[in-house]
């Protein structure tokens, strides 16, 4: 049927030219077409594998969905790439599944003859979607090969013999290039950080700088200037792909087998609320509202504080922390659901997360996360120190992290604070979720821990 398509080892190198430095391959199915769309898995795995953008939510009620844009390209027969404007990720959180839409539209360069429903004369020939990532630039390079050709002949002999992700096989090896195993080299890079013993402790700004540090989180930041880590607003992992975050510990001593033990809590991630009154009449009002005076004795001064748990009114504000719209029994989420503060009796929402920006920030930043222990010391001169084991943790899910608040082992536990409050009054505000480090293990489908 199809015998002029390019030799494998040519598309291959073409996308690694481009700068492909992950590829991926899905055998498609009679129903991958432009009717049903093409189905990228039961979960929402792939958002981890591919670059997309934001996800915004569509329809109302129990039939939102969310989409997010693909920079994606077409290769030809002459491997000259054309870019699909329209195409993106569908997600259907009800199911919940995902799905690849809008892929030919705008692009003549795609393969519409072999993506089209079956028809009357047409029969749907065998096909595998090649897809690989450039993933500094967040552009995906596909080429379909099809059924009687020699490149899909090839793939298909290959393919049993590849690591499965998801509805994908992963071919990065086959790409005619070294790709850096990020796990060594950051294994290697906290290797050398833990050689180092005591560091001062520091921060980068976002040109490089180095800067004192002498707040409480200095321990992450410090970590993150000798990975020279800048800041930046982007929500992408850490370095190399990896998300690293520290915690602290009393003693590296007999720390494998301690970090079983439920241990400190570590912050998973500080997204602010994006509804309810927090947001509609404003942070000053909700902690006045909500709040309370600091309990140190500190005058003058209100704090929204506490651990929210899942179903249970936190004694210090009277909020209970709930998943609105999650079904923990099924597995599944209503695409305009949400994570909320509320009171008893109240109609009014103190606080929401819908759980599109949630997901968008957990997809992109959690994939895989290296969690680094460390100790601190505070006199003379503020200075950390970071253990020879870290945990490493892959194969997360959005679902896993509902599932964690639910089981009330993800909690909020914010650091927000009104000083000068009977005056001109300044808002200070951190909005965290937070894990105890022993339970860190059901949020990923893999945590290892590893010395370096």
């Amino acid at each position: 049927m199809v015998d002029n398509q390019p030799e494998l080892g040519n598309i291959l190198a073409k996308m690694a030219a481009l700068g492909a430095s992950e590829a991926f391959a899905k055998v498609l199915s009679e129903n991958d077409n432009t009717k049903n769309q093409v189905y990228f898995g039961p979960n929402f795995e792939v958002l981890h594998l591919l670059p997309h953008g934001d996800l915004v939510t569509d329809g109302v009620g129990d039939r939102t969905r969310y989409k997010a844009e693909l920079n994606l390209q077409w290769l030809n027969n002459e491997l000259r790439p054309c870019r699909a404007p329209e195409s993106k990720l569908i997600l259907y959180p009800q199911y919940p599944e995902v799905r690849f839409s809008g892929f030919l539209r705008g692009c003549d360069g795609a393969p519409a003859k072999h993506m089209r429903p079956r028809s009357v004369g047409y029969t749907i020939p065998r096909r595998i979607l090649m897809l690989a990532v450039n993933h500094a630039k967040g552009e995906i390079y596909a080429y379909l090969a099809v059924d009687k050709g020699r490149l899909y002949r090839e793939l298909e002999e290959q393919l049993p013999h590849c690591e499965r992700r998801g509805v994908f096989h992963e071919i990065t090896r086959m790409l005619p290039i070294r790709v850096r195993d990020s796990r060594d080299e950051l294994l290697v890079k906290l290797l050398q950080v833990h050689r180092k013993g005591w560091i001062v402790s520091k921060r980068l700004d976002r040109d490089g700088n180095t800067l004192a540090c002498l707040a409480p989180n200095c321990g992450g930041l410090t970590l993150e200037a000798e990975l020279d880590i800048r800041p930046n607003s982007r929500s992408e992992p850490d370095y190399l792909g990896w998300e690293v975050k520290q915690h602290s510990v009393i003693s590296f001593e007999g720390l494998r087998e301690r970090l079983s033990n439920r241990g400190a809590a570590i912050t998973l991630m500080t997204p602010e609320p994006r509804g309810g009154v927090y947001v509609e009449q404003g942070v000053e009002r909700f902690v006045r509202r909500y709040g309370y005076a600091d309990r140190t004795g500190r005058k003058d001064r209100l704090n929204f504080g506490g651990k929210h748990v899942f179903g249970v009114p936190c004694n210090l504000t009277g909020l209970t922390l709930l998943t609105m719209g999650f079904d923990h029994k099924k597995g599944t989420m209503r695409g305009d659901g949400s994570i909320a503060l509320v009171r008893e009796g109240e109609k009014e929402v103190a606080a929401e997360w819908p759980f599109s920006d949630l997901l968008t920030h957990w997809s992109r930043k959690h994939a895989k996360a290296a969690y680094v222990p460390s100790m601190v010391l505070k006199t003379p001169r503020l200075k950390y120190r970071y253990a020879n084991i870290v945990r490493l943790g892959e194969g997360t899910d959005f679902l896993r992290f509902l599932k964690a608040v639910h089981a009330g082992v993800v909690f909020y536990d914010p650091g927000i604070k009104l000083e000068n409050a009977s005056g001109q009054s300044k808002v200070k505000r951190r909005s965290q979720f937070r894990i105890l480090s022993g339970d860190l293990a059901c949020l990923y489908g893999s945590m290892t821990t590893s010395g370096l």
